[in-house]
């Protein structure tokens, strides 16, 4: 058994190879091992048996010479084309390169008509001129013909000027003249020609001619003709001329060109050219006809057939095309057509559309017919002899392949052994029973060797003819049962040898995984989904209701889904809707109906399609904007969008469109949009306002390049403008591997680097802020070299679920590639293969999703709420940060620009977020104000700078005490391990886990710090991350929240420094009580408490409540500094070293803004608070605590940070009370009014 199955598997491989190499395979085969057998070198005698059947596998030298034959032609020929052209090989050229070579580079004179293959020789040219051979053989250097021999180039020397060439062309044209007028008699051994004329060569001439051309085209008084676009090709002629006469327009003449949507006509006169021209409102049926010039020496207008040159794909041209190019020969890329070995051997050439055996651009391209017959463009009479040529050639060359020739040797003592000739395809498998053609098999050796018995009793030729003709007979059939075998095992092999093939292969080298389809759109939707629209989320998208129903599909017999589209440049927006027709309703209510029966009670149709009440959303969009498109399924049948029936609800949906003023985008030959097993009808429906048919081009249906996935074809269309969404990029991040177990392993390495960091600090000083600034920065460096080296960094990207991994993104790349195989070659195998491979990935996916979700419940604990709200985050969290394209506003004059890069959006957003808010003009006595603050700030607190910062400055306040080991300990204990690293990529987990090593260095630093009153310029530094602000537009910079990113161990410090202040705070009771907001034990319930305490003690004793609620805009951003210290030395007594600490944290603030992995350049912030310090909010409340001061005794206050409430409640109905409360109220607000311009707020 074991010898007969590697015979057999021998005469498999021998048998596939030799097939390939003659390149006989059926095509299903042929494509799928296109990248298996490869062209060899060695070619060799194969022998092999199977059941007493022997083939002998003939060489192929003769194609290996032809080959190497070819290859050096190509490369001669190669040579040649780039070989430069002088007058010694010019010679050697063809007869058009000759003259061109000559007219550029020689003085020439034309001669025309002449008989120009009678004027091969110089001397019948001399004969033919007569002028003096021998003045003019000195001046000849050579003479060509034009490609109709009807125009002569006599080419003279270099030497010659132009009054020479004056002169002989003047001579020649007497001369001539003279025999034409003496008509002299003719003589049958002379040529005789019809007045040629000589003239100089002009390399202008062409030029002139077109020019001349152009200009007699554009001209009315001499071309009355007009072209008509865009009329229905089903109008007919005298349709369309009463059509025109309604416009009062008298054409004399009207011609159609067959199939195409065009019409020229004759006008009377070129007033009335004039006038059509500049009609642009002349509407045909139903469609806006554009008129245009009709020039007759442009070719006949046709359709648009359009075959790529580069990728030699359909539908496009290689300007447009982003493919590699590909070799028109043999389909492969790389290398160009012009140096294919095989460009002189046909059986070699490979069909990219349809792998056929011709060449890509060929004529005889199944795929190319198919196009041009939906086209309606027919083949020319070259084009039909060249198919007709190459048709002939390939059904000649098959007779001679179908000839099958068996020869054979007779003895009386032996079978008979066949070599087998035939070079005939393998036919394609069409049984798949395995086991029934095995019996057939041993069957038919049976009877070869039931024959081979008799043959050996029988000597003679005349008793061995019958059962040679019997053997024969099996030996066919076991031939056959054979081959029927070899297909079966072959298609059970494609499977398996395709996973390494083009289609089948997972490529591993690309790990990075790609993004979620949900993350890159806005999803909007109907009322009860049955339509809806997505809009990428970098366009500005709102959703629109102008009639919500929830059982609109249902009674009214549609559902329609609106959106407002907005983007840079645009005066109005655009509305997009798509709609969904129920196709159960029969009858249609119009609004004129509605209007006749509104007087009579009709009941509610349940089976009617109310169109009048989409009428009405649709006047109600109108008053947004001029700019409309709707699409969807209309189930409606009309000739008016292509399809080809026409019912009553098509009928009225065109009246609709009609008295509407809307326009069809739907083009030809684009005319079936639904495809239902062997039915087709066109019943979506593309539509646009008026104000945007001239902007909406390229309507087509894209079924082979998208893939839908429904019984709809999709759709696609261009709508010119100046602006155009840019492309998502992936965004890759670099985190810190957290999750690992490595942390032992951090604390000891950086136990041993921060040592070496102490001793360098040996011999610093201690009193230099440039000095503290380079230990932070040596600090942080050893900190993150220690933390790569140990826990290590991993690589995410933006906009995956937290269980994606790239195992699951190989996997739906596979899926993708099957269902691309599938859709090019549509078998059963590869939609097996296909639906297989999506299940396998469904079901991992699947798997994965619960895997995580149930380790996320396990990892929780009990009284841990905001770890589960962190998990819950998690799983809608990761988005992609897509900002669209900025307006820069207007500023000096200087009209506004569109920033469309990353770069430019964020040194946009950062200069946008560094500008001071603008507060009110000051008065007088505010600008007073203002100078006496800064004076006082400047002169006299910065004197006794050096006197506060001494050692025994205040020395028994303990807030004028070094930092303690304690409060830094405190502090980390206090921090979120959840929040975002800054700049110095130092992580909160890193300094939990950094240990006693890692404190004691905190301890020195901030210690330092506090000493000299100086904060670091490293942890002044911020990463600004843009988040736009919900319901508003994302293209103006206003609408965007800074989030600030600073560094974890700059606010670690800044805690520190938070839990002094307060503490010394509230010792001193400094606070107003009516502030709540950021304090311990006070929150929001208590102002809710009191509010609501009056208004119900008001309610009992018959009483009104009055109150004001106050909201201070870009509150921390509006912060005047020098009026915060002002206030901090004089109304706080704040000094010491805790002062000018906090004045250091204030000054030199900086930031830039990160968007995608892309920095800003360094901006300064010059006001407010820092954004994302714990310190700041603190601060703020200092800056505000006096505005409590300005309010009435009566009138009671709340705060809430920047929030502000006042009321008063008044229990008496007496008026004069009233008023006098309220105006209690009002004066409190104007001081509260003047307050702010004070403090700049």
């Amino acid at each position: 058994m074991t010898s007969n199955n590697t015979q057999f598997m021998r005469s498999v491989y021998a048998t596939k190879s030799l097939n390939r190499k003659r390149k006989r395979l059926p095509d299903n085969e042929n494509d799928s091992t296109n990248q298996l057998y490869q062209h060899n070198n060695k070619r060799y005698k194969m022998e092999f048996k199977t059941n007493h059947l022997e083939k002998i596998v003939e060489t192929n030298e003769e194609e290996e010479k032809i080959d190497k034959g070819n290859d050096i032609k190509c490369n001669i020929n190669e040579e040649k084309k780039n070989e430069e052209i002088n007058e010694e090989n010019v010679w050697k050229k063809s007869r058009k390169v000759r003259r061109q070579f000559f007219c550029n580079n020689f003085p020439t004179l034309v001669i025309t008509p002449v008989k120009g293959r009678m004027l091969l020789s110089a001397s019948s040219l001399i004969r033919f001129m007569n002028i003096d051979s021998k003045y003019i053989r000195q001046k000849i250097k050579a003479h060509t013909h034009s490609e109709n021999w009807r125009t002569l180039y006599v080419h003279l020397y270099k030497s010659v000027q132009n009054s020479e060439l004056e002169e002989i062309a003047s001579r020649f044209n007497e001369i001539h003249n003279k025999e034409l007028a003496q008509n002299l008699p003719k003589d049958d051994n002379e040529m005789q020609f019809v007045t040629p004329k000589c003239c100089i060569f002009q390399k202008s001439y062409q030029e002139e001619v077109k020019k001349k051309r152009v200009e007699d085209v554009n001209n009315p008084n001499v071309n009355r003709y007009v072209l008509l676009k865009n009329i229905n090709i089903r109008e007919s002629e005298k349709e369309i001329l009463d059509s025109l006469a309604e416009y009062k327009y008298n054409v004399q003449q009207i011609q159609r060109f067959k199939g195409l949507p065009i019409v020229k006509v004759l006008m009377p006169s070129a007033e009335e050219v004039k006038r059509i021209l500049d009609d642009n409102n002349i509407f045909i049926g139903y469609r806006q006809v554009k008129c245009e010039i009709f020039d007759q020496n442009r070719r006949r207008p046709r359709k648009a057939f359009k075959q790529c040159r580069k990728c030699y794909g359909l539908n496009h041209i290689a300007n447009d095309c982003n493919k590699k190019s590909i070799c028109k020969y043999c389909g492969k890329m790389n290398h160009s057509s012009d140096q294919c070995k095989f460009k002189k051997s046909p059986k070699k050439h490979h069909c990219v559309l349809c792998k056929g055996n011709h060449r890509s651009d060929s004529l005889i391209c199944p795929k190319t017919k198919d196009i041009r017959h939906k086209l309606g463009i027919s083949f020319t009479r070259r084009e039909n002899e060249i198919i007709n040529k190459k048709t002939n050639q390939a059904n000649s060359q098959n007779q001679n392949n179908n000839k099958s020739v068996i020869k054979f040797k007779t003895s009386p003592n032996k079978t008979p052994h066949f070599q087998n000739t035939d070079k005939q395809k393998l036919p394609p498998n069409q049984n798949n029973n395995h086991k029934k053609e095995s019996k057939d098999k041993l069957g038919s050796t049976s009877n070869i060797r039931a024959n081979k018995k008799d043959n050996t009793n029988n000597n003679s030729y005349t008793s061995y003819k019958n059962d040679e003709i019997a053997s024969l007979r099996a030996e066919v059939a076991n031939l056959k049962s054979t081959v029927e075998k070899l297909n079966i095992f072959i298609d059970k092999m494609i499977p398996l040898i395709e996973k390494n093939s083009k289609f089948g292969a997972i490529n591993l080298s690309n790990d990075t995984p790609n993004y979620h389809f949900q993350y890159l759109y806005n999803h909007y939707w109907s009322e009860t989904g049955r339509t809806g629209i997505l809009c990428r989320r970098d366009i500005h998208s709102t959703k629109r209701s102008f009639y919500s129903h929830p059982y609109k599909f249902d009674m009214l017999g549609y559902e329609s889904c609106w959106i407002e589209v907005s983007y840079p440049g645009q005066n109005k927006p655009l509305l997009f809707c798509s709609i969904y027709r129920n196709i159960q309703k029969h009858e249609v209510i119009l609004q004129e109906d509605t209007k006749e029966n509104k007087e009579d009670s009709i009941p509610f149709n349940n089976q009617a399609f109310y169109l009048c009440d989409f009428e009405k959303e649709l006047s109600a969009a109108k008053k947004i904007s001029d700019n409309i498109i709707i699409g969807g399924d209309w189930n409606a049948h009309h000739p008016a969008w292509l399809d080809k029936n026409v019912d009553k609800i098509g009928e009225s949906i065109l009246d609709f469109i009609i008295a509407n003023n809307l326009h069809i985008l739907n083009s030809y030959p684009f005319d079936c949009t639904y495809y239902k097993e062997n039915s087709s009808s066109c019943i979506d429906v593309t539509l646009c306002s008026s104000s945007l048919a001239g902007l909406c081009c390229d309507w087509r249906t894209d079924d082979y390049e998208l893939d839908a996935h429904s019984d709809h074809l999709p759709i696609s269309f261009n709508i010119l403008a100046q602006w155009a969404p840019q492309h998502i990029k992936r965004q890759k991040i670099v985190t810190w591997n957290l999750s690992s177990n490595g942390w032992e392993l951090f604390r000891q390495y950086l136990s041993n680097n921060l040592k070496e960091w102490t001793n360098t600090l040996i011999n610093t000083s201690q009193n230099s802020p440039d000095a503290l600034d380079q230990a932070v920065e040596s600090w942080s460096q050893y900190v993150v070299d220690t933390g790569k080296a140990t826990i290590g960094q991993k690589v995410s990207w933006k906009g995956n679920k937290p269980w994606w991994s790239n195992k699951l993104h190989r996997l739906r790349k596979n899926v993708h590639q099957l269902k691309r195989k599938f859709r090019k070659y549509r078998t059963s195998e590869n939609y097996e293969r296909y639906k297989e491979a999506a299940l396998s990935f469904k079901r991992i996916l699947r798997c994965e999703k619960q895997m995580h979700i149930t380790k996320s419940i396990e990892s929780l604990h009990e009284n841990n709420t905001k770890q589960m709200f962190c998990q819950f985050r998690s799983l809608n969290s990761n988005k992609i940060a897509i900002i669209p394209s900025l307006i820069s506003p207007e500023t000096d004059g200087v009209k506004y620009a569109i920033a469309e890069t990353d770069i430019e959006k964020a040194n946009l957003l950062a200069n946008w977020f560094a500008q001071p808010p603008q507060p009110p003009k000051p008065s007088n006595e505010n600008k007073e104000h203002y100078e006496y603050v800064e004076d006082e700030i400047c002169s006299v607190v910065q004197m006794s700078k050096e006197t506060e910062l001494s050692e025994w400055y205040l020395m028994d306040a303990w807030y004028q005490s070094e930092i303690t080991e304690e409060e830094v300990i405190e502090a980390i204990r206090h921090i979120s391990a959840y929040k975002s690293q800054g700049p110095d990529n130092i992580h909160n987990l890193m300094l939990k886990n950094g240990g006693q090593s890692l404190i004691n260095s905190l301890v020195l630093l901030f210690g330092w710090s506090y000493k000299i009153g100086y904060f670091p310029k490293a942890w002044k530094i911020a990463n600004i991350v843009a988040i736009p602000k919900p319901d508003r537009d994302p293209t103006i910079c206003k609408n965007y929240r800074p989030i600030s990113l600073l560094s974890c161990v700059g606010k670690l410090m800044e805690r520190i420094i938070t839990m002094r202040l307060m503490k010394y705070l509230n010792e001193n009771q400094m606070l107003h009580q009516c502030q709540a907001g950021f304090q311990s034990w006070h929150n929001t319930s208590e102002l809710l408490l009191r509010l609501s305490e009056s208004i119900h003690a008001s309610f009992d004793k018959n009483g009104v409540t009055y109150a004001a609620m106050l909201d201070i805009s870009s509150a921390y951003d509006s912060v005047w500094r020098d009026g915060l210290r002002y206030k901090m030395r004089n109304e706080f007594n704040l000094c010491g070293r805790l002062y000018w600490w906090i004045d250091s944290f204030l000054s030199e603030r900086k930031g830039h803004v990160v968007i995608n992995g892309t920095s800003s350049s360094i901006y300064n912030f010059n006001t407010g608070v820092p954004q994302g310090s714990s310190l700041s909010p603190l601060l703020f409340l200092l800056y505000i605590n006096d505005i409590s001061y300005e309010v009435h005794e009566p009138i009671q206050c709340g705060m809430f940070a920047d929030d502000v409430a006042l009321w008063t409640s008044i229990y008496t109905s007496n008026m004069t009370e009233m008023n006098h409360q309220l105006q209690l109220l009002q004066q409190s607000l104007d001081r509260i009014s003047l307050w702010a311009s004070k403090w700049k707020l």
